[in-house]
This record gives C-alpha cells, structure tokens and sequence, in this order.
C-alpha cells in the first residue's frame, strides 16, 4: 500500500485538498476491501471442522464457530466501509477539480475587468 506523506507548509493550511495523495487513499482502501473479501476462502473446511469437533466433546467447536461468524461478519463490515470510503475519497476529488477550476475561472475573469492602471495583482493570482 502506497503512503504518500501530506504537504504541510504555511501556504498550504488552508482547506488544500492534494488530489494524488486522496487518490492514493482511495486505491488503498479499495484493494483493503477486496482482501477483507478474500479471507472467508477457509470458511467451507473452518466450518466442516465445527461439528466433528463438537461429537468429539470439545467445547472448542463452538468457540470455533463463534470465531468464523464473527471473523466473517467484520470482514463484511470492513469491506462495506473501504468501499464508501474509496467513493466518497473520488467524490471528493472530482469536486474539488471542479471548485478549483470554478475559482481560477473566476479570478481571471475578475483580474481581466479590472483597469490596467489599477493597483498590482499578486504575483500568483496575476498569473492565472
């Protein structure tokens, strides 16, 4: 799994939003939730071995059957939970993309109405 470490900066405490570092968060938590899918491959013999152990008077059957249900059903959740989070992460990405571009659009229409002569733009917005 990829572990990009955010930016911090003084310029960069405001609400940034880093579309590669939420993108990588995304693919991980998506192959997260398909592995948590993958671990139930031992539940057909885990299961069968529940009631041979119990005829043998183990108590540990049903420990074991305990065990499999829960270990399945947090498997389920932990799959549910990495695939909202995968889609709300390209979401998030898409509609900061599209606030972005809407500011930049913005400040240069707003920079382009302004008098030639007027007061000097930041550097930064100036060049958009």
């Amino acid at each position: 799994m990829s572990n990009p470490e955010p930016q911090s900066s003084p310029s960069s405490l405001d609400l940034a939003v880093d579309s590669a570092h939420l993108g990588s968060i995304r693919t991980d938590a998506a192959s997260l939730g398909r592995i948590a899918l993958q671990g139930g491959q031992a539940a057909g013999s885990t299961y069968g071995a529940v009631p041979e152990l119990r005829s043998a008077g183990f108590d540990s059957g049903d420990a074991l059957h305990h065990a499999m249900w829960r270990f399945t059903q947090q498997s389920l959740h932990l799959a549910a939970d990495c695939d909202h989070i995968a889609e709300h992460l390209g979401a998030t990405v898409t509609a900061h993309a599209g606030l972005e571009a809407d500011i930049e659009a913005g400040l240069a229409a707003d920079a382009a109405a302004l008098p030639q002569q007027a007061l000097p733009l930041n550097l930064g917005i100036s060049a958009l």
